[in-house]
């Protein structure tokens, strides 16, 4: 199929020469601008026969404008419908409506309801058909079929230009030719009819683009829509930093400026076009059963004609085939990423289905943290800035090291992957930076109190908050393995990773990056070198696969091993003798827990016996998590019915600690 889009698109290019514009003034500019920034260009038809609208056609013109109004109210994206319950079939409406793909879905809205104020008689009064296109959507409707159908009408377009001229045309130029190939070819083929890439025009400068076509044009349709309307841009607007370029079927877009991608159209029924007629049959012979020469003569020159002909077309279309080939051949060789061209769409199509994130360029991320003059903290894979949205909300900026980086679209994809999660106990991703191949960053929500880590060597907070903040961690990681859409595994839980907003309520950070994060082979982890995750709070399958499969239990372990460091354990060394009494030791610490749990509450500066029972359950639920085997340990819920819902007298020591305490006991009798 990308082969057919490809091709497809490369004969347009070649056989609609004659409706390219001379000038740029030929494309139909920005029209009625109005004082708050929106814009309505209606396109009307001219044509006498179409200027008689009846009783009959009015009310069908009314039921579309009613279903503009549903649609805007229901939040859809895409419609096309026949409204002819009035009237003859000459009376009736076709109409289609769609969201463009830069918009976001209350803006689109916004757009529809307003579009449907324009009908049935502010616009095109006497008219059957009309095109109305806006910032954020399209309207159309004709008293003829055109679903399916690609409207490439020179005079039918909308033209906005970027009136900056970018200082090398040849690089801005080359690169839109190799954005639009791959465009073209990704809008197509997927069901949304939508595709956004990037494309690097020099050091300091990308070229983000989109390329739409309505959702119930064909494969074929909508690439011979778009490659014309590259053909038209390439003319008017070569040397431009972007443009925008409507027709009633297709929509492209360039800047050098990114823009988010919004809400593209739902995907909908398609609407094939009826097949073609079947040829007549050729004249039939006349003449008697004899042959002549003369006829004999015709015959060898229809022959031959027809073996030419052939043979032109032969060679046209290998010449098309070898261009094409040697087009995507440079494409793969370009390309960094290991992943197919088609699980690249097929993730970028899940991405446009999604709520986004706000997409800032790197001068935004510079600008909002002061050139990253304050650094809140550096992490395994990048470093953390403070920063200040325009709106004044403070936020933390994480760039991403070099060493991390993954292909541009791979990271957008996945950054759709973690914008979609929304939990009280979870860090909010804000927005994002992609540009280059060097850039990546991630904007969260600014947490005041730092990270746990900071609280877990010394006493500022209380055992009950301690508590709390575990509970809220438990409740954050059940929503990541099993509440959110994406489910994920976060492979990094520590004190570090756990912020504090203004009122100690507890918000895992970082969930997600794993996946932003190059892998030598297709396995999890092989080794400490290539596992991810932080030495300490690993688990087991995690550094080798005979220790069992890498699953959601293995943040269960890490979350084991981090309510035990807050408890105290592991940071303050203590461990029990056999007398009871405490001391220092290089002991690893679970195995002295094991041991003498009722000697560690005791020593823990607790100061009653309701302290003491939050120090108990801690533990306990601490060393369940730890268990060597995945399979042994608790699920996230069932740790979180345990700290919930679980009195100290119904919590039972895992085996191993029951063994380890009889073992000690024996040891003192």
């Amino acid at each position: 199929m990308a082969a057919a889009a490809a091709l497809l698109a490369v004969s347009v290019v070649f056989l609609v020469p004659g409706v390219l514009p001379q000038q740029q003034q030929d494309l139909p500019n920005l029209c009625g601008t109005k004082a708050n920034g929106r814009y309505a260009c209606p396109d009307c038809s001219t044509s006498a026969a179409t200027s008689i609208r009846g009783a009959a056609f009015e009310a069908n013109l009314l039921r579309f404008r009613d279903s503009l109004r549903d649609m805007a109210a229901a939040n859809a994206s895409f419609l096309n419908a026949t409204f002819a319950a009035a009237g003859a079939g000459e009376d009736a409406v076709y109409g289609l409506a769609t969201c463009l793909a830069d918009a976001e879905m209350s803006d689109c809205a916004a757009c529809l309801a307003a579009a449907a104020a324009e009908l049935p008689g502010t616009r095109c009064a006497s008219r059957r058909d009309m095109v109305l296109w806006y910032p954020q959507c399209l309207v159309r409707y004709d008293n003829a079929s055109f679903f399916g159908a690609a409207d490439m009408s020179p005079d039918r377009r909308f033209l906005v230009p970027n009136p900056n001229n970018f200082s090398d045309p040849a690089a801005l130029d080359t690169a839109r030719e190799r954005l639009n190939g791959r465009m073209l070819a990704a809008a197509a083929e997927s069901p949304a009819r939508v595709a956004f890439g990037d494309e690097q025009v020099s050091a300091n400068a990308t070229l983000h683009g989109l390329a739409q076509c309505t959702v119930d044009l064909t494969l074929e349709e909508c690439s011979r829509c778009l490659a014309a309307h590259m053909v038209w841009l390439g003319v008017c607007c070569a040397d431009m930093d972007g443009a925008r370029l409507s027709g009633p079927s297709c929509y492209l877009r360039f800047e050098l400026m990114a823009f988010a991608p919004g809400t593209p159209p739902t995907m909908a029924p398609l609407v094939e076009p009826p097949p073609p007629s079947a040829a007549a049959p050729g004249g039939s012979s006349s003449g008697t059963g004899g042959s002549s020469s003369s006829s004999r003569k015709k015959a060898r020159t229809y022959i031959l004609a027809g073996a030419l002909g052939g043979a032109a077309l032969l060679l046209v279309g290998a010449c098309l085939i070898l261009t094409w080939w040697r087009w995507r051949k440079k494409e793969k060789e370009r390309k960094q990423s290991s992943s197919s061209g088609g699980s690249r769409r097929k993730r970028m199509e899940s991405l446009l289905q999604q709520q986004h994130p706000r997409r800032y360029s790197y001068a935004q991320v510079k600008r909002m943290t002061g050139s990253f003059a304050h650094k809140l903290g550096q992490g395994g894979n990048g470093a953390v800035y403070k920063g200040r949205l325009p709106d004044g909300r403070e936020v933390a900026v994480k760039m991403l090291k070099e060493a991390t980086q993954v292909d541009g679209e791979e990271f957008i994809n996945e950054v759709a992957s973690i914008s979609r999660t929304s939990h009280v106990n979870v860090v909010t991703l804000l927005g994002f930076c992609v540009e280059g191949k060097s850039k990546r960053g991630l904007v969260y929500e600014y947490m005041p109190n730092g990270s746990l880590e900071r609280y877990t060597a010394g006493g500022d907070l209380s055992w009950e908050r301690l508590l709390d903040i575990a509970v809220g961690i438990a409740r954050g990681l059940e929503y990541l393995h099993r509440g959110c859409n994406a489910h994920i595994v976060h492979f990094d839980i520590k004190p570090h990773n756990i912020l504090l907003d203004a009122a100690f309520r507890p918000k895992i950070s970082d969930f997600g990056l794993a996946k932003l994060l190059p892998q030598k082979e297709s396995t999890i982890a092989v080794s400490i070198a290539g596992a991810r995750g932080t030495v300490g709070y690993i688990a087991p399958e995690v550094f080798s696969r005979q220790a069992g499969a890498v699953t959601s239990k293995s943040d269960v372990y890490s979350y084991g091993m981090m309510v035990l460091e807050m408890v105290g354990a592991r940071r303050s060394g203590i461990v029990v003798d056999g007398s009871g009494s405490t001391g220092a030791s290089s002991s690893y610490f679970p195995e002295c827990l094991y041991q003498d749990l009722d000697g560690f509450c005791a020593s823990s500066a607790c100061s009653g016996p309701e302290e003491e029972e939050v120090v108990r359950k801690m533990v306990v639920v601490g060393l369940w998590c730890i268990r060597m085997s995945p399979s042994d340990r608790p699920s996230i819920s069932r740790v979180l019915e345990m700290l919930e819902k679980m009195t100290v007298a119904e919590l039972q020591l895992p085996p191993e600690a029951q063994a380890a305490a009889a073992a000690g006991s024996s040891l003192t009798d």
